[in-house]
């Protein structure tokens, strides 16, 4: 009965910690709802355990310069690495039907920070918060999500400017 007690009193102080850091994570100011979702599903790379908080609380939305703590084993990771992370993890059912059904993919490489965070369905990155055109500035056709630079134009196009020089 001791150790029934012991492991209760365990479990109680986890769940504590646990709804402590959901609370710490869903009080930043994200931008992005899938990100805020992936975060709160994200575990320690390190030791997988889902006790991850900011070390502080961001000036406004600015994900960038969050750094989350496990509170586990101490593990730091700074945005760069657990938003594409969380991403990655939250987004691989939509990815596989992307894959299997041939539709649009759920997540590209961001035109402006190079990382493969820019959200398709939010059209945003979720690290830096580029919003990209959709449109091409030369053709007037929709830019897929795979084509997206910064010259606003859609891969067709900006091959076709190259060869005008």
């Amino acid at each position: 009965m001791e150790a029934w007690d012991a492991m209760l009193s365990v479990a109680a102080i986890f769940e504590a910690e646990r709804k402590e850091c959901e609370a710490s994570i869903g009080s930043i100011e994200w931008e992005s709802a899938t990100l805020k979702n992936g975060v709160l599903e994200l575990t320690c790379r390190a030791c997988a355990s889902p006790l991850l908080a900011p070390t502080e609380s961001p000036a406004s939305s600015d994900v960038e310069s969050i750094v989350l703590r496990c509170r586990a084993c101490g593990e730091d990771e700074d945005a760069k690495h657990f938003i594409v992370r969380s991403l990655s993890m939250h987004l691989v059912h939509e990815r596989f039907e992307s894959i299997r059904g041939g539709g649009e993919t759920p997540r590209v490489m961001c035109p402006t920070c190079l990382l493969e965070a820019f959200v398709v369905a939010e059209w945003r990155c979720a690290y830096c918060g580029s919003i990209p055109e959709r449109e091409c500035e030369r053709c007037d056709l929709e830019i897929p999500p795979e084509e997206l630079s910064e010259s606003g134009l859609c891969g067709f196009c900006e091959h076709m400017s190259g060869k005008d020089d």
